[in-house]
């Protein structure tokens, strides 16, 4: 009989980046021989601009590459991570979860929507209307968050499912799918098999567009 290693399943949602910065790894430490899969869900932020067109909202906390750098010098965050110790004098990158995520050893599925709503009506000072320029903003982060998206789906281990729907974590079972498939698909296939899972990054047309987005009609 073929005894599997034990597992175990990280998950964090929304300020998910404690998974890249410090929780994965430690806890894969933590539990030798056992296989620990990381699911952040509505984490992987990158650094970006503020909207700046009409209606630009004041939002008190925002997610500009000054932002993160003011961030980690007052929170000091995970001073031992690898990241921290590769990066040095400019290891305040470090609070940037999409630039944390390369230094993470532990196997991951990364679940994050490219036109993340909360991210991006709630921390971009970008207001929820459907005027030339918010969609003109939108597109520009999105074509960011398919590039982000990339590199997780470009690695040997890890995997991202990426739809496009104005949302945050709100990720149901059969709600959005890319070409069939649902969140809970890509982890179950990553936490019962070792071989490479498939990554899901949704490159339709519009914005809202991937199939079955949860509480928006899709706008192709």
């Amino acid at each position: 009989m073929i005894r599997r290693p034990p597992r175990s399943t990280l998950s964090s949602s929304s300020a998910a980046s404690d998974v890249y910065k410090r929780q994965a790894d430690y806890v894969s430490a933590e539990l030798p021989g056992v296989r620990v899969l990381a699911v952040p869900v509505g984490g992987y932020i990158f650094a970006h601009p503020n909207y700046v067109g009409p209606d630009a909202q004041s939002e008190p906390e925002t997610a500009r590459l000054s932002d993160f750098q003011r961030d980690a010098l007052l929170f000091q965050p995970h001073l031992k991570s690898a990241c921290v110790q590769a990066l040095g004098v400019d290891s305040w990158q470090c609070f940037i979860p999409t630039t944390a995520y390369t230094y993470v050893s532990t196997q991951m599925v990364v679940i994050e929507a490219q036109t993340d709503s909360t991210v991006l009506f709630g921390f971009s000072d970008a207001p929820f209307k459907n005027e030339p320029s918010v969609q003109q903003y939108v597109t520009e982060f999105r074509l960011n968050a398919t590039k982000v998206a990339q590199n997780v789906a470009d690695s040997n281990q890890n995997a991202i499912f990426s739809p496009c729907c104005f949302m945050h974590t709100g990720f149901e079972r059969h709600r959005p799918t890319i070409l069939g498939t649902d969140f809970y698909d890509l982890i179950t296939h990553a936490a019962f098999n070792t071989t490479k899972q498939p990554s899901y990054v949704d490159s339709c047309q519009g914005f809202n567009c991937s199939t079955d987005c949860p509480g928006h009609e899709s706008s192709r």
